[in-house]
């Protein structure tokens, strides 16, 4: 279709170069012509009905210094003498308007001119003697044209044997003429010789040999179609710039319409003797270039330009009159001019000119020079004229020379319009002859009624009224769909009824658009918008609405772009591959982006869809990303950033149900640089911990590397690898700090609280401490002797003093939103250093506490009436074995004690002297009985209503019973089963109880028969669950103490017991066991030792060895690991409530003079087996762990 006449005044610019008079079609001023002969070609066959075949070649253009154009081509076909060629040069004095032939130049063909010093010269093929034997010969004009020489010999123009190809531009740089020769060769002379001599001409050594061996190492979307050796490169260009030198271009003909078009590209040495050629680099994609192409330098743009002929997707599937589809290294109907600063990477610039007929039209074989702001052009052209009976045969078989100017090409650009029809819009370029078809506007959309209207705003957006409905759709200048809109901008008008047709102008520079309707290759021109693929810095990649289902896009090569953009409701994933030799043994690229623009930030936006990255992705500077509402965007790969990124995340009417961004590996490499984050959309309904970022695999990022900022006051984490967000809030339900407690000098000297509160962001917390008689203040720098973490959620105390016993603590929360928050206080317990290691323990009637210290070798009492702990018998730290008062008398390791019921005398098992002692109120100690009764290392005792001494003998696992006359009975032995049996109890019908401590269990021995019953837990099994007594389990258990009767009678009795190995103190009632105070473990694991005060399971203890009973209920224990007396009070509920015992300490008598016994440092001589053993068992408790037989 020719131009629409109603457009003419709008679309033809300076640059068509059309003269009305000698270029009335548009198709090309003629300068020479041959008339068409009457052939066809039917099935590639051709059939001659006519005429001679002569046809127009090699066409060659030159300016010469007065300002005029010389112009040259030859004549092949059956109808001329190739043995014997012909050229003709035509020369024009006005600009190209119009054109007059010369002169004739018999026997040369393949003409190239070029001026220098004011001389015209040719070089090309010269046959002297008309027998096709050619030589490359220079012939020169020093008349513009007019007369020539004549080569004759190798001094006057007669150079190399051989052709030179098709016609080139020569090109003029450092000081030489260069001219390539055939495929890959170079030909130079320097300007200063004799440009007539052979001998001042170098031509390059040819690349390698095409080998099949060679070939397969290539990157295989050249070397798959390539054709194997008898593939075809040839037709080389020249060209030369500073920044590359000199590089010879020859195209590649390949075997399938399918192959990427390429050029090859030959980097010639400055002395012009050297080619070199690395296939890992030196093939380019560029459009049309399976045909001869023209190209030159431009100086003043530094670019280099290209005339190819493009295949329209219009044309791909041309077929001729036998069905056959035509090759597309024969469609020829489109021109294109390409540009490109380095050779590797080009640019579409314009469809210049454009035929519908792709079968017998062609524009080809440009050479082209820069004149000025202008190309001046010449092509070898098939175009039927009005002196043409008949059409050419093929778009190959030119049948004129045409000149064309191209003006102002360095700012040139496309004229495209859309226009209506066929139920759709289509777009359309207009060229110097018909209008270039260029597909469907609306890339992946379809049109649900019939468009009716058509407009564009100053922003580029193009709007498209539907006739159902008068429905608005919105495009970008791409076509990809932006959505639906109710009506158009203020000052936009859709096209006057009946009107079809709408100028648009161009999407923005550098402005790439992913056509491909399906997924593909990145590397391949063709699936882009205007064949121009996005691969450098100057460039913004766009991946549209072209696609209708989900696709993969393979990236084979790492690319620098400046920006990277999504767009689309079905998910893109650019995928990594690999640019590889198509034997598979050499990779010479692997996909990869890195943004960085030329100026501005680069940016990666996501404006529709959920889209994958699956890349490597690399920002070297400031890079600003974006996602838009109800999107997302997975970098699949690593993220490497040098910079700070901007990321604009936008909120839709509801959360993100995941991270709008995830990324597989992240990696800071740049100080300073910051993810800065700004959040739109945020409503108060947004959950808490909302994620932003989710990072699946490694990385180097802190919560410090992210600064955020929203619509609503938020705060934000990063933990678990994800950055989340929560609205701000006041801080509220500061959670009471728990009650400590610890015995000076014990425990590791540490104790902490714990501060929480609720508050977005996450409060900050200071420690205030209240001692008595003061007011509350804050915890500072002065107190850091004993505190830290006075600002920190874990407030530590070290080496608390008794004189602190009695403060308490507590924190306030604030985070800069509404009021503080103030805690509960907790309380600080301290108990004075007073028991090193309590083993056994018992109350007299008056509630006296008696404590018996394997440590200290003491018996103290704690009174009463007035708290105060003194030593009853015993030296601290002096183990012995004297009888004697008060501090004159010794103990070794002294373990269980009870009171007799019938003289009130404390008795105590003195565990490594192997006896069990008798101390009176007044401290006196005498031995009851001793080594002669065979006590073995008695540890704990339980006295009756008779006055009979039971003694649990754990070394030699043995209970043993002391009559009130010193007599030693055994009541049970090893061969009862029993292990290290460490605590008895008796009740008031006589029923002894048992700790067998190495067998984990409880056990009874029934009075006068003395039969053994297991009571609760398994022998041999370990555990700490509660329940009935046979499913029970016990870890070690120490200490028993009964009230009432549990094995006769009424049989309302409880049994109380240390349960040592899992520090927890338990209660067996009416056959089931439970746990009333101290930490349970995991799943029946061991029980978990602590310090702490508080209720049942709350409160936590260490390893307790002993527990006795006062006449109102109260249990006390000797809390043997934390060096300290607890009580256990039962409330109204029945919950048991654990305090920690805090006694002053009173004067210590002065020890009375010798007694005669062993006293102080006499030590006892030398330990038992017995006794180790004893400590084995002792040592095992102590550092928790379970003591096993």
């Amino acid at each position: 279709m020719k131009r629409n006449t109603a457009l003419i005044v709008f679309l033809l610019f300076s640059f068509f170069g059309r003269s009305a008079a000698a270029d009335p079609t548009g198709a090309g001023v003629q300068v020479s012509h041959t008339p068409s002969p009457d052939i066809v070609y039917v099935g590639g066959i051709k059939i001659k009905r006519s005429g001679q075949e002569i046809y127009v070649a090699d066409p060659a253009i030159e300016k010469l210094a007065n300002g005029d154009y010389v112009m040259a081509h030859s004549l092949f076909g059956a109808g001329t003498n190739e043995d014997s060629p012909v050229s003709k040069i035509f020369r024009s004095t006005d600009d190209g308007k119009t054109w007059a032939l010369m002169k004739q130049l018999n026997g040369f063909q393949r003409g190239s001119f070029f001026v220098h010093d004011n001389v015209l010269y040719l070089i090309g093929s010269y046959t002297p003697n008309g027998n096709g034997s050619f030589s490359v010969a220079i012939l020169k004009s020093t008349d513009n044209g007019a007369t020539w020489s004549t080569p004759t010999d190798a001094n006057n123009g007669m150079l190399i044997s051989g052709n030179t190809g098709t016609t080139k531009t020569p090109q003029i740089y450092n000081n030489r003429v260069w001219i390539s020769l055939g495929t890959d060769r170079a030909y130079s002379a320097a300007l200063s010789s004799d440009l007539m001599k052979a001998s001042s001409w170098t031509r390059s050594a040819p690349t390698a040999a095409k080998t099949e061996a060679a070939i397969a190492k290539w990157p295989a979307p050249v070397s798959l179609y390539f054709g194997g050796t008898a593939g075809v490169w040839s037709e080389a260009q020249i060209v030369a710039s500073p920044a590359h030198g000199v590089t010879v271009m020859p195209k590649i003909q390949f075997n399938s319409p399918d192959a990427v078009p390429h050029i090859a590209l030959f980097h010639i040495s400055a002395d012009g003797k050297t080619m070199a050629f690395d296939p890992a680099k030196d093939f380019a994609p560029l459009t049309g270039t399976q045909k001869k192409f023209g190209a030159t330098y431009d100086p003043d743009s530094g670019r280099y330009y290209a005339l190819t002929n493009t295949v329209l997707p219009a044309d791909k599937d041309v077929i001729d009159p036998n069905s056959q589809r035509v090759k597309h290294e024969l469609i020829r109907n489109t021109a294109t001019l390409i540009s490109s600063g380095d050779l590797y990477h080009w640019d579409v610039e314009k469809i210049f000119i454009h035929a519908r007929d792709a079968e017998h039209t062609a524009w080809q074989y440009f050479t082209f020079i820069v004149d000025g702001n202008d190309l001046a052009i010449a092509s070898r052209t098939a175009f039927k004229t009005a002196d043409d009976q008949y059409k050419p045969p093929r778009g190959h078989d030119s049948n004129l020379l045409t000149f064309h100017r191209l003006e102002n090409f360095r700012a040139i650009a496309p004229t495209h319009y859309l226009k209506i029809e066929g139920g759709t819009v289509n777009r359309y370029e207009t060229t110097h002859y018909e209008d270039a078809p260029l597909g469907r506007f609306a890339v992946g959309h379809a049109f649900a009624g019939t468009p009716n209207g058509l407009a564009q705003a100053a922003d580029g957006t193009v709007y498209v009224r539907e006739s159902s409905g008068g429905i608005i759709k919105s495009f970008d200048a791409h076509g990809n769909v932006l959505g639906q809109v109710p009506a158009l901008p203020a000052g936009v008008v859709f096209t006057g009824p009946g009107t079809e047709t709408l100028a648009i102008f161009q999407p923005p520079s550098g402005s790439r658009n992913w056509t491909s309707a399906a997924g593909g290759d990145w590397y391949d021109p063709r699936n882009w918008y205007y064949w121009n693929r996005p691969d450098t810095e100057l460039e913004a990649a766009t991946f549209g609405t072209s696609i209708t289902a989900a696709a993969t896009v393979t990236l084979v090569q790492p690319y620098t772009l400046g920006a990277l953009h999504f767009r689309s409701p079905h998910a893109y994933t650019i995928a990594q591959g690999s640019l590889k030799s198509s034997d598979g043994t050499a990779t010479y690229g692997i996909g990869a982006i890195t943004l960085k623009a030329v100026s501005g930030r680069p940016a990666l936006a996501v404006r529709q869809g959920r889209h994958t990255l699956a890349v490597p992705l690399t920002l070297p500077v400031e890079s600003d990303l974006s996602i838009a509402a109800d999107s997302a965007l997975t970098i699949d790969h690593t993220l490497v950033f040098q910079a700070s990124i901007n990321l604009d995340i936008a909120f839709g009417a509801t959360a993100p149900a995941s991270a709008p961004l995830t990324i597989k590996a992240a990696t800071k490499n740049g100080a300073g640089a910051l993810i800065r984050i700004n959040l739109t959309g945020i409503t108060a309904a947004m959950p808490a911990g909302t994620k932003i970022i989710t990072i699946t695999g490694g990385h180097n990022l802190a919560a410090a590397d992210f600064a955020v900022s929203a619509n609503l006051p938020v705060t934000h984490a990063f933990a678990n690898n994800t950055l989340s967000i929560t609205l701000a809030s006041t801080p509220a339900n500061p959670a009471a700090p728990s009650n400590a407690a610890m015995t000076e000098g014990h425990h590791a000297g540490v104790v902490t609280m714990t501060a929480s509160a609720q508050g977005s962001p996450a409060p900050a917390y200071q420690w205030q401490v209240l001692k008595p008689g003061g007011a509350w203040q804050n915890l500072t720098a002065a107190d850091a002797a004993r505190h830290s973490g006075m600002t920190t959620a874990v407030l530590t105390i070290t080496n608390p003093v008794f004189s602190m016993n009695g403060w308490q603590y507590r924190y306030i929360a604030s985070n800069g939103f509404g009021d503080p928050a103030i805690s509960a206080a907790a309380t600080l317990t301290v108990a004075p250093d007073a028991f090193p290691y309590p083993t056994g323990l018992v109350l007299d009637a008056s509630g006296t506490i008696y404590v018996a210290d394997a440590i200290s070798h003491t018996i103290q009492k704690i009174s009463s009436r007035h708290n105060e702990v003194s030593i009853l018998a015993g030296l601290s730290d002096q183990a012995g074995t004297g009888d004697g008062t008060g501090t004159g008398a010794r103990f070794d390791r002294p373990q269980g004690i009870k009171i007799s019921p019938r003289d009130g005398g404390i008795h105590v098992a003195d565990a490594t002297n192997k006896s069990i002692r008798r101390v009176t109120a007044a401290g006196v100690v005498t031995t009851l009985t001793g080594t002669s009764a065979g006590l073995a290392s008695p540890r704990a005792i339980a006295i009756d209503n008779d006055g009979n001494t039971y003694v649990a003998d754990a070394v030699d696992s043995r209970i043993r019973m002391v009559a009130p006359d010193g007599t030693v009975s055994v009541i049970a032995d090893a061969g009862a089963g029993f292990s290290a049996p460490s605590g008895i109890a008796v009740d008031a019908a006589g029923w002894l109880y048992v700790a067998d401590t190495g067998r984990h269990t409880i056990r009874a021995i029934a009075p006068g028969t003395r039969e053994v019953t297991l009571l609760a837990g398994a022998s041999g099994t370990a555990g700490g669950t509660d329940g009935p007594a046979s499913s029970a389990r016990f870890r070690s258990p120490g200490g028993l103490v009964v009230d009432g009767v549990l094995c006769s009678g009424a049989r309302d009795g409880s049994l109380y017991i240390a349960d040592t190995g899992n520090s927890l103190i338990r209660e067996l009632i009416s056959g089931t066991v439970r746990t009333i105070a101290g930490r349970l473990g995991t799943d029946g694991g061991a029980g978990v030792p602590g310090y702490r005060d508080g209720t049942g399971t709350a409160a936590m203890l260490d390893s307790p060895l002993d527990i006795a009973i006062a006449a109102n209920g109260d249990l006390y224990v000797a809390d043997t690991g934390n060096a300290a007396i607890r009580r256990i009070a039962f409330d109204d509920g029945g919950q048991a409530v654990v305090s920690t015992l805090t006694p002053s300490s009173a004067a210590v008598p002065p020890a009375p003079p010798d007694s005669g016994g062993e006293t102080a440092g006499g030590g006892g001589g030398a330990h038992s087996a017995c006794f180790f053993m004893m400590m084995i068992v002792a040592a095992a408790v102590r550092y928790r762990h379970v003591w096993r037989r």
